[in-house]
């Protein structure tokens, strides 16, 4: 059986995901790494970035789960 989202949730994760990629954005950028440059070394198409990103497609909960720990590490750092 195969459980639908309603649309309202779908529109709230939608939200939930551009907000989430506007901070992985702002990270980033605080660090140097344009979008190009975490597609060059992530292994990604940019194209693919660009979508996740913009909340245009779902970032897999791995890459998510990496990228919190790079920026937990990150603000570790002296």
């Amino acid at each position: 059986m195969t459980v639908r989202a309603s649309p309202s949730a779908s529109l709230q994760r939608a939200s939930v995901i551009s907000e989430s990629g506007s901070i992985v954005v702002a990270s980033l950028a605080r660090d140097g790494w344009s979008q190009a440059t975490f597609a060059e070394y992530s292994g990604y198409d940019r194209r693919t970035i660009v979508r996740w990103m913009s909340g245009e497609s779902t970032m897999p909960l791995l890459v998510e789960r990496h990228l919190d720990l790079l920026f937990a590490i990150r603000d570790c750092l002296p």
